[in-house]
């Protein structure tokens, strides 16, 4: 008999950001329940971007704007080790491309996607990346110099 963790409603947003992303999963009455052997992975996860979600949440440093009205996209953006962090999620069932703009963002040229083996260029201080059904997606990007994120905070 398979045995399941269940994950409420009532965990954090930072958490249930990292949790959505992290391995397959099966709703339950409004619950969201992981086997057991996901459990190990999901904590990695978690204690791998822990500086991150344990940094300032910078309110006006990254924008976000859905295709599609109907699937908006909330966002949440940190800063730590030399990095923006900004973790995404699509808030309804549905597809929809984000446009994200980093506002007053002078660094990096590329977009790493956390645990998706892949990346989105940055064209001036904008990208895109597409979202399906509650969709997450965590991004890091270098910005080479902390001053500049730091201003980002003010």
């Amino acid at each position: 008999m398979r045995h399941y963790t269940k994950i409420s409603a009532f965990t954090s947003a930072p958490g249930r950001v990292a949790l959505r992303a992290a391995l397959p999963k099966r709703p339950v009455h409004g619950f969201v329940l992981f086997p057991d052997y996901s459990v190990a992975a999901i904590n990695a996860q978690v204690r791998a971007l822990a500086p991150a979600l344990n940094s300032a949440t910078l309110s006006n440093a990254v924008s976000v704007v859905s295709s599609s009205p109907s699937v908006p996209v909330d966002l949440m953006s940190k800063t730590c080790n030399d990095s923006l962090y900004l973790f995404a999620v699509a808030m309804r069932n549905g597809t929809a491309t984000a446009t994200f703009t980093l506002n007053g963002f002078a660094g990096g040229t590329a977009v790493d996607v956390i645990g998706e083996d892949r990346t989105i260029s940055l064209s001036g201080n904008q990208f895109t990346d597409a979202f399906t059904g509650y969709g997450v997606h965590l991004y890091r990007i270098s910005t080479g110099e902390e001053t500049q994120v730091e201003r980002l905070i003010k």
